[in-house]
C-alpha cells in the first residue's frame, strides 16, 4: 500500500506539473482481516487567499461499489451465456424440424412408389383373371411392393427404438458370414451391375441374427451406391480376428468431414454432400446399421479420408448368444 500511494503522490506531483486541476485515480489496500479494500482518490486543486497552489485530496471507499459493479459483470456474463444457449436451443429446434419435414416429405415419396404399383397390379388383376401367368406377375408385384412397404415401416420403427435407447431384440443362431455376404452382393449385382469386390474368408461362421446381419449389409451397399463414386467398385471385406469378425464394406468417392463423422450414425442424420446430392436418403440407414451392431454386442465406425475413400468397420464378437442372453435377463 505504501509503495502504491508513493506512486499515487508522484503521479500527483506531475499533474501539477502540468497544470492538471483534477486528478482522480484508484488504490487496491489489503486491511488487517486480509480483505481488498478498494480507496478512490480525488485531487482538487485550490489556490489559497495567500496565492498558494495547493491541491485537496478526498479518500472515498469503494469497496462496496466494485463488488457491486463486479456482481454486474457476473450477471452481463451469466445472461450473454443464457442468451446464447437459448439461441443454440432454437437453431437446434430449428434444424430438428426442418429434418423432420425433409423426412416427411420423403418417407411420403418413398411410400407412394410400392403403393402406386400395388394398387396398379390389383386393379389389372380385377380387370383380366383368364391369364395365368400375367396374373401371376401381377400378384408377385403386389407382394414385392407390400413387402417393401413393410420393410420401410419396420427401419422406421427399428431406427425410432434405437434412438429411444432400446436394443433391438436378438435371436443369435449359427450363420455363415462368407455365404450371407456372397448373396447379398449377387442381388445387389443384379440391380446394379458387377460393380462389387468380395474379399472373404469361406469359414466365417458364428453365432448371429441372419436377418438383421442381412439388413446391416444391405444398409451399408445402399449407402455406397448413393454416396459413393459412381463407377468406382465397392469392396466388401471380412475376417476373423481373437474371438470377433470385422466386417468392412468400402467405397470410393467425397470424403466425410471428422465433425460429420462424430454425427453420422444419429437418427436423421446425413452429411453436407448428401443433402447436397440428388440422392434422396431418410437418414436412419446408419442409425440401423449402428443399433443392429450394437445388439450383438458390437461395434461399427466411419474412416473417410481424401484421395482414399470412405470405409464403413463392423466389428461382431463370433458368439452373440451371450447378448441374446442378457436381454432376456
Amino acid at each position: 500500500a505504501k509503495v502504491d500511494l508513493e506512486r499515487y503522490w508522484a503521479h500527483l506531483r506531475n499533474s501539477a506539473l502540468a497544470g492538471d486541476k483534477h486528478v482522480i485515480t484508484e488504490l487496491a489496500l489489503t486491511s488487517k482481516t486480509k480483505h481488498p479494500v478498494h480507496i478512490e482518490l480525488q485531487s482538487q486543486k485550490y489556490t489559497s487567499p495567500t496565492g498558494v497552489t495547493v491541491y485537496r485530496t478526498a479518500m472515498t471507499d469503494v469497496t462496496e461499489r466494485n463488488q457491486l459493479t463486479a456482481e454486474q459483470v457476473r450477471l452481463h456474463s451469466l445472461e450473454k451465456l443464457m442468451r446464447k444457449k437459448a439461441e443454440h436451443a432454437i437453431e437446434t429446434l430449428k434444424q430438428e424440424r426442418n429434418l423432420r419435414e425433409a423426412f416427411v416429405h420423403t418417407l411420403t415419396h418413398d411410400l407412394r412408389n410400392p403403393l402406386a404399383a400395388i394398387r396398379l397390379s390389383a386393379e389389372l388383376q380385377l380387370k383380366q383373371t383368364c391369364d395365368l401367368a400375367r396374373s401371376k406377375e401381377r400378384a408377385e408385384k403386389i407382394v414385392k411392393g407390400a413387402n417393401r412397404v413393410d420393410r420401410m415401416i419396420g427401419d422406421l420403427l427399428d431406427a425410432n427404438s434405437i434412438h429411444t435407447g432400446r436394443s433391438l431384440p436378438l435371436t443369435a443362431k449359427e450363420c455363415n458370414l462368407s455365404l450371407l455376404v456372397s448373396e447379398v452382393s449377387k442381388e445387389f449385382s443384379a440391380a446394379n451391375g458387377e460393380r462389387f469386390s468380395i474379399v472373404v474368408r469361406s469359414d466365417l461362421i458364428g453365432f448371429w441374427n441372419e436377418g438383421l446381419l442381412r439388413r446391416l449389409l444391405e444398409n451399408l451397399l445402399v449407402n455406397a451406391l448413393k454416396y459413393g463414386s459412381p463407377t468406382a467398385p465397392i469392396t466388401i471385406s471380412a475376417e476373423k480376428t481373437d474371438g470377433s469378425v470385422i466386417l468392412t464394406v468400402h467405397n470410393e468417392g467425397g470424403e466425410i468431414s471428422p465433425m460429420e463423422q462424430e454425427t453420422i450414425f444419429g437418427l436423421y442424420k446425413r452429411t453436407k454432400s448428401a443433402r447436397s446430392s440428388e440422392a434422396k436418403g431418410w437418414g436412419i440407414g446408419l442409425t440401423l446399421v449402428r443399433g443392429i451392431a450394437v445388439a450383438h454386442g458390437g461395434t461399427v465406425r466411419v474412416e473417410s479420408e481424401r484421395g482414399k475413400g470412405t470405409s464403413f468397420i463392423t466389428t461382431l464378437p463370433l458368439d452373440s448368444r451371450p447378448k441374446e442372453r442378457k436381454q432376456l435377463n
